[in-house]
């Protein structure tokens, strides 16, 4: 199984954007095939970028996306995942998007044990929960008492707190609570 939430944020333009939260993590280059990678400083998104960072063993994680042009910033707090994927296609756009799509958006996507996938035993299950925080950016400082907390996926359930993927699942989407 692997599982993993897969969401698209809003940029005013990706070039001017920066990801907090990598930086001593190793990664998977995915536009360059280069397996062991180390990200040293936050990652500047001014490039075509398909990172799959290993994260520590860690109750959660957290990762920040700073958009300057927007002056805000959105925060990304997971748990019960090993890797974090940052995704922009730059200029090699799905043909489901319009050509300059890729100037608009990053994926922050958690997930657990992908690509390769693991596997959970009769009766276990896998527990996985992510929260998004929008904070106001004011003098490109973020302000934290401006957050707001908004669910990143819902996997058949009101909430994402107590989901999880029971054995059988295989990331589908099914979930058990």
């Amino acid at each position: 199984f692997s599982c993993g939430f897969h969401p698209y944020f809003l940029l005013r333009e990706r070039d001017e954007a920066v990801i907090k939260g990598v930086d001593g993590c190793d990664y998977f280059d995915g536009v360059k095939g280069l397996p062991d990678e180390h990200q040293s400083g936050d990652l500047v998104m001014d490039h075509e970028t398909d990172h799959i960072f290993r994260l520590p063993e860690a109750p959660k994680h957290e990762a920040a996306i700073l958009d300057g042009s927007l002056k805000r910033a959105i925060a990304i707090v997971s748990s019960g995942n090993t890797k974090l994927v940052i995704w922009n296609p730059g200029e090699k756009v799905p043909a489901d998007q319009e050509a300059d799509d890729w100037r608009k958006f990053v994926c922050v996507e958690p997930v657990s044990d992908w690509p390769a996938g693991g596997t959970l035993a009769a009766g276990d299950e896998h527990r996985a929960r992510g929260q998004v925080h929008r904070a106001v950016l004011v003098g490109g400082e973020h302000q934290a008492e401006h957050c707001l907390a908004v669910p990143v996926l819902l996997l058949n359930g009101p909430s994402l707190e107590g989901l999880s993927l029971g054995s059988g699942h295989q990331g589908t989407g099914d979930s058990t609570a």
